[in-house]
Formats: C-alpha cells, sequence, structure tokens
C-alpha cells in the first residue's frame, strides 16, 4: 500500500491477487491473510498494527472486522493531515439587508420580465 492510498483500494486489490491465487490453486487461511493485510501497510500505521496484533486474537479476528477497523483509523489519519494551500476556496460573504433583498427581487423579475419578452419575439419570429 502507498501512503496515498486508500484502504478500500489497497483491499480491493488484495482480494482481486487472492481470488487469482485461489484459481491457481494457493488457498491461504483468514490468519494468513490478516497477518499480509497488516505487513503491506505504510510505517505510519506501525502503531495501528501493533495495536491490533497485541489486542487482538488474530486466528479468531474476521477479515471484515480488520477492514472495518483499518477504515475507521483511516478517517481518523485523514482529520490529521494538513490541507493542502493549493486547494483552498475563499468565498466572500456579505450581510443581507432589506435593501440588498428588495434589490435583488426586483432583479429577478426584470430578469423574467426579459427571459419572457425574448421567447415572445421567438415564437413570433418562427411563426412569421
Amino acid at each position: 500500500m502507498n501512503e496515498e492510498d486508500y484502504i478500500d483500494e489497497m483491499y480491493s486489490r488484495f482480494t482481486s491477487i487472492v481470488n487469482e491465487l485461489r484459481s491457481l490453486g494457493k488457498i491461504y487461511s483468514p490468519h494468513d491473510r490478516i497477518r499480509k493485510l497488516l505487513r503491506c501497510l505504510p510505517s505510519t500505521w506501525r502503531p495501528m498494527v501493533t495495536t491490533i496484533t497485541q489486542a487482538k486474537d488474530l486466528n479468531t479476528f474476521a477479515l471484515e472486522d480488520l477492514i472495518g477497523t483499518l477504515r475507521a483509523h483511516e478517517v481518523l489519519h485523514q482529520e490529521d493531515k494538513p490541507i493542502k494551500k493549493g486547494k483552498m476556496i475563499a468565498l466572500k460573504a456579505y450581510q443581507a439587508t432589506q435593501d440588498n433583498l428588495d434589490e435583488t427581487s426586483s432583479q429577478i423579475e426584470e430578469n423574467k420580465e426579459t427571459e419572457e419578452e425574448q421567447i415572445v419575439l421567438t415564437s413570433r419570429r418562427q411563426t412569421n
């Protein structure tokens, strides 16, 4: 797994590899698959791997539970990453006053009238 990969991407690649190996006759036990998944995680995941291996009995731990645990940790891991400066968007905000709302309403009405006039003119041109 690469640093920028998501758990779901890694797991789908892993599953396809295991399925191809199964079709060739090599079958891995759930325990072996869990150990292989934990070994393929990047070094930033090492504290999580250590926690899982110490807290859980990997012989009885379900693969789906492992993936769920890793997904939950990934969400927390993503929140800790700093936001890239190039990806930020700033929007201007202003406080609406009654005058601004009245102006906006009148502009909307004018636009509707202009659109209706254009539709009428277009339909007249088509009939002539």
